[in-house]
This record gives structure tokens, sequence and C-alpha cells, in this order.
């Protein structure tokens, strides 16, 4: 590619970005070179050609196209660009935002995270460590060239925090396992995953021993950043803290192998390898994942060897709280959405296999409307919509593909109950200003 036609004076040899304005910069050719460059890695990875892989890795980390790009990205387009780190530094224009570009580099050197809690849904706290908006760059840079080499030797029921997969992907894998076949589901979860993993289960993984020395020492010193938290400093030994951009990649490097240590079990089973193998079902996000087998008595076992490899690679246990075994005639919740078999009549296996919103989901939704319409008991009718909008109809869109539509019509109904009350606070006149609502909604 011409790097000319990106911006004239933006040479691959510069040792600084001169006279470039931010907005001049031709963003659609850069990101054109940057997936070239990562097709490229993931290429010479699946083709076993590991120098050709430590070469364009090279490529990336020196040049200055995908710099500016991890710079757009963590102070442009991401939702947390104007959150500062213990540095207060917040990148706000193009001329900031060029000399970061042009002082990024992977040297090893991190600062101290700012540690923030956010509330959870059961009353507890979710401890996040935000980094400086330097690191979060660097994270940047690092994850573009890791995540390829990821993307080859990932699990293919691996669906968290991954391109171009979702949380439906997974879903439509656990619906394609158990649509013949009622089945026990093991329902996994693991307590402070993202806190508790072992820096071997990064450092030592496949994945990472590809790279080259400096990468590793930067992911090894995100690792051990430590943490300030109300004016205290709080060493970190262990863990990828929520909240960094590299992160969710870490975790999903980390947690690597479970797929492949059930397979192998089910390779010793009594009978054909590939049926055994077959039967076996795992299902994987983040840190949550299910089992699925036809006998209740290999679930239970599989629980066993679960928690022991956990404990034993990537150091966290199973949380005994969220860890259920259950049966898809009774059904299971897993990302938000309940799948369960209903008796019928109506065919010849006698069960029909539904998908609908959980319980949870459906109660979390509608106390997200009445917190709304708490905090905006004096607003005007239009703010209030603006703020609704999008609520309901990313709700409604996430459960869009699967059996929702008796439970919209329930859902509509509470809404309309909330805000009639709401309008009946606001307002003395309130069958009127509900007409003029429906005509602005």
């Amino acid at each position: 590619m011409n790097i000319d036609s990106i911006y004239p004076s933006l040479f691959w040899n510069s040792n600084e970005v001169k006279d470039v304005e931010w907005r001049d910069i031709n963003w659609m050719l850069v990101r054109k070179h940057t997936r070239r460059l990562e097709n490229s890695i993931a290429k010479a990875v699946e083709y076993h050609d590991f120098e050709q892989v430590r070469k364009l890795r090279r490529i990336w980390n020196s040049s200055k196209l995908v710099k500016l790009l991890a710079v757009r990205k963590v102070t442009q387009d991401n939702r947390g660009r104007k959150t500062a780190g213990v540095d207060g530094i917040v990148v706000k224009d193009g001329k900031q935002r060029l000399a970061l570009a042009d002082k990024l580099e992977l040297d090893g050197k991190t600062l101290p995270l700012k540690r923030i809690h956010i509330p959870k849904a059961n009353g507890k706290t979710r401890a996040l460590g935000i980094p400086v908006i330097e690191d979060r760059a660097k994270q940047e840079l690092c994850k573009g060239s890791i995540q390829p080499i990821y993307e080859v030797m990932a699990e293919p029921n691996v669906y968290g925090f991954r391109p171009a997969r979702s949380t439906h992907d997974a879903i439509e894998a656990i619906f394609s396992s158990i649509k013949g076949k009622p089945k026990y589901v093991l329902e996994g979860d693991l307590t402070a995953f993202f806190d508790n993993i072992k820096p071997e289960a990064i450092l030592e993984s496949e994945v990472i021993q590809m790279t080259d020395k400096k990468t590793q020492k930067q992911i090894q010193a995100w690792i051990e950043a430590g943490a300030i938290d109300k004016g205290t400093f709080n060493k970190t030994e262990k863990g990828t803290p929520q909240g960094g951009v590299i992160s969710p990649l870490l975790a999903n490097i980390a947690f690597m192998g479970l797929e492949t240590m059930l397979k192998e079990w089910a390779k010793t089973w009594p009978g054909g390898k590939r049926n055994n193998m077959d039967s076996l079902n795992v299902i994987i996000y983040a840190d949550d994942f299910v089992v699925l087998h036809k006998e209740e008595k290999i679930i239970k076992e599989a629980k066993e060897r679960i928690a022991k490899w956990c404990k034993d690679k990537v150091g966290v246990e199973l949380n005994d709280a969220k860890t259920h075994i259950s049966h898809t005639s009774t059904g299971f919740d897993f990302l938000c959405f309940n799948i369960r078999q209903y008796p019928v009549t109506t065919n010849k296996q006698g069960f029909k296999t539904l998908i609908k919103p959980s319980k949870n989901s459906i109660k979390k939704h509608t106390d997200t409307i009445h917190d709304v319409l708490k905090r905006n008991k004096s607003a005007k009718q239009e703010a209030v919509i603006s703020k609704l909008n999008p609520i309901i109809t990313g709700w409604a869109n996430y459960f869009s593909h699967v059996v929702s539509k008796e439970i919209y019509k329930k859902v509509d109904h509470i809404m309309w109950e909330k805000i009639w009350r709401w309008v009946c606070r606001r307002h003395n006149s309130a069958t009127r200003f509900m007409q003029s609502t429906l005509k602005c909604a």
C-alpha cells in the first residue's frame, strides 16, 4: 500500500509524525492496512511459519499506521475515552493523539491502575481497574498482533470476546446440541475469574510464547502494575483486571484448553472415540460455560474434572453458588436466556426446545425502566422518551431471535403501567398528556 495515499507526510521510517492533521488521515486505508497485516499474521500461524510470525509482529509493533489506529480506538472510538487513569490525563484533540502515537512503544513500563467499584445485581460490587490512556493505547497495540494468533489456535466453542462471535452464536450452539435429544446440563461459573488468573496461565500459554520477549515483559508489567484504591496502593501479582483493553483476550488465552481436556477424556470412554466426543458438548463464554451430555454421571464427573483443571491450570475455583446440574426438561439460564424442552404430542420426539428471555433479565429490564422514571420525576416528556427508547430498543433487539412474543406483551404492559404512574404523578391532566406522549413516541 502506498503510504502517501493515507497522508503525504507519513512514512514508515520517520522517527516522528510531522505536519499531520488528525482529521485529514484516511482512516479507511489505515484500517485496510491493519486488517491485511492481521490476516498475514493469522496465515503465518496457520502454516506454522513462526519466523514469518515474528517478522510480521515486528512490523506491526513499529508501524506508525497501527499506532495511529490504536490511539484512535482508545481516545476517540471507545466508550471509556473520557475516563482518566491515575494520572488524570484525558486525550481530547488531534495534536495530543498524534503526540501519543509518536511515542507509543512496548517498553515494559506501566502505571498503576485506578480502582473503581461498580454495583452488581446481587448487591455486591465488581472491582474494575482503569489504566491510564497511554497504557490503554499500548494494550490496543499489543492486542492487535496477539488476537490473530489466538484466533487460529482457539477452541471452536469459545464465543466470548472474539471478533464475529456473540452470545447469540453460543445460544445457537446450545440449541443445535440439544434439539434432537434431552440432556443433563452443568451450568458453570468461576469465582472472581479475572482477578485470580495465575500469571503462568497467561505467560506460559502457546499463544504468548509465540510473541517476543518485549511483549511478554510488557504483559507481565500489566499483571504486576498494582492498583490505587481510594489513595492506597495495593499490589497485584495475579489476574487481568476488568477495565483494561487487553484483559478479555488475556482471560481467553488463560482459559484455553478446557474443551480439549474434556474431549480427550471422552476418548477414554468405552465405544467409538468419535461418537463419544460428539456426545459431550461444551459451550464457553468468558467465565461462564455449560457442559451437556445425556448421562448425569458423566456431567457429575465432568464437574469434578473441571474444578481440578481450573484450580491447577488457571488458579480459579468454581463458584458453588452459581454452578448447578440440571436437565433440559426443567430448563436452565445462560447469558440471560432460558433454554428449556417442553413436552408436546405434536412430534415423534415428544418435546419441543424453546428459548426465551430469562426471568432475571425481564426483572432487570423492568427495574431499569423504573429507575429511569424515578430519577426523572420532573423531566420533560421528550427527555424521558429519549432515555427510555435506547433501553427498550436494545433489550428487544437482543431477544428478537428467540421466542419472545408473549414476554414482549407482558413487559410492554408492565412498562405502560409504570409510565402511566409517572404521568399521573407528573401531570394533573394525565389522560390528555398520555395521548400527546404516545404521539411523540
